[in-house]
């Protein structure tokens, strides 16, 4: 469990060493936000072409126990 608490330990430390060149602003009453979800959140270009579904299928680990299988 120490690793997990090194690696986020090191996330902070470099979302906190960009932090303060990141733009501030404030909006006023009336004023609206929108975010592009796959560019903010995906840290990605906008999608372009043709957009397909995907589906994930989650498949029991062997020797998980019963209560972490999927339902059939």
């Amino acid at each position: 469990m120490e690793h997990v608490r090194t690696q986020l330990a090191r996330l902070n430390d470099a979302v906190r060493g960009v932090e303060p060149s990141l733009p501030r602003f404030r909006l006023n009453e009336g004023d609206i936000l929108v975010l592009d979800h796959y560019r903010c959140w995906h840290g990605r270009d906008g999608r372009t072409g043709e957009r397909k579904e995907r589906w994930l299928r989650k498949l029991p680990s062997p020797g998980a126990p019963a209560a972490l299988t999927p339902l059939a």
